[in-house]
């Protein structure tokens, strides 16, 4: 993650049309102009049940956070079905995705500002740039919940839910260390695997709003959840980040107990996928080293390795779950 690029998010479940792959599949080469511009259209129609090869991302957290919730809340999906996905893109690969505002004012569309956080992707989010995913379910089990927000069974608009949250979060007379140590805490439930520093400064961005920065008196003039514009100095922000490192390594990364079990598991995990892939060697050495062999046999085999793969793999993953990674 040493790379400089940008991040992104992305809410899906069963609902969202491909989830990590568009709804017409995945990739059949770049759009030339007049098709990225048809396929747009299309994608900006929310209720429009054509598919389009199109997928969106958002550079900020609050908005995936409301849609994976909104999920839950309203749409009364199932938890474990709906999925946070964390993805990093270098500067060096920022052609393979477009900006949508960007787009919209190239092309005359109404009120492009509303798309100024919006990030769009063809055909499919490659595997490469994805870091991490979580479900709602699992964020629920590890303590972050959003009911507090809910009004009327609802979760409110984003530019409320920004106020509502840096209310709880982040007023400013608690302390810098004291915001970095929830904000720290928050990005934790989100795993180990996951840029959990990027997710606690995320939040903090998202939830305010900074006016101007004056270097030559190191302040900095912000507002929270109204227009009143308050005067805080270098100090408050870098207390900020002593908290969320506090919270993330001092107490937890770090963490003797924590790095231990971490070793333990990653021991375990390399032992049962060496043990799978010797019968995964056995397999094949059967399949292309025999001559007589039993063509019927040797698929039955195969489905049963296939399965043995799958539920080793669950077991692994459930495991990393419950250890934070």
């Amino acid at each position: 993650m040493g790379e400089h690029g940008n991040h992104f998010s992305r809410a899906h479940s069963d609902s969202s049309a491909g989830g990590l792959i568009s709804g017409k599949g995945r990739r059949h080469g770049r759009f030339l102009g007049p098709d990225l511009y048809s396929e747009f259209v299309n994608h900006m129609r929310l209720r429009s049940m054509k598919p389009t090869a199109l997928i969106s991302v958002s550079n900020r957290l609050i908005d995936t956070l409301r849609r994976a919730f909104s999920k839950f809340y309203e749409d009364e999906e199932d938890p474990n079905q709906i999925w946070i996905t964390f993805i990093h893109v270098p500067d060096v690969d920022k052609h393979v995705y477009h900006h949508a505002e960007g787009l919209a004012k190239k092309w005359n569309c109404p009120n492009p500002s509303r798309l100024r956080y919006e990030y769009i992707f063809e055909w499919e989010i490659p595997e490469k740039y994805l870091i991490h995913k979580v479900s709602v379910q699992t964020l629920i089990e590890r303590g972050f919940g959003m009911e507090e927000y809910l009004l009327d069974d609802a979760l409110p608009l984003t530019s409320i839910l920004r106020k509502e949250v840096a209310k709880r979060l982040l007023q400013p007379s608690v302390g810098g260390y004291e915001i970095g140590l929830t904000l720290g805490l928050l990005a934790r439930c989100f795993g180990a695997r996951a840029p959990i520093r990027q997710i606690a400064l995320q939040l903090l961005q998202d939830c305010s709003h900074v006016r101007f920065i004056d270097h030559d008196v190191q302040m900095v003039s912000a507002s929270y959840w109204d227009r009143e514009v308050m005067h805080l100095d270098f100090g408050h922000f870098r207390d900020i980040e002593d908290g969320i490192d506090t919270a993330l390594y001092d107490w937890w990364l770090a963490d003797p107990d924590f790095v231990y079990a971490y070793k333990e598991h990653c021991a375990w995990a390399i032992q049962i996928e060496e043990d799978l892939e010797r019968e995964w060697d056995f397999w094949h050495e059967a399949k292309f080293d025999d001559d007589n062999i039993d063509v019927e046999k040797n698929e039955r085999k195969k489905q049963q390795l296939q399965i043995k793969q799958y539920q080793a793999d669950t077991r692994i993953e459930d495991a990393a779950i419950r250890l934070g990674l």
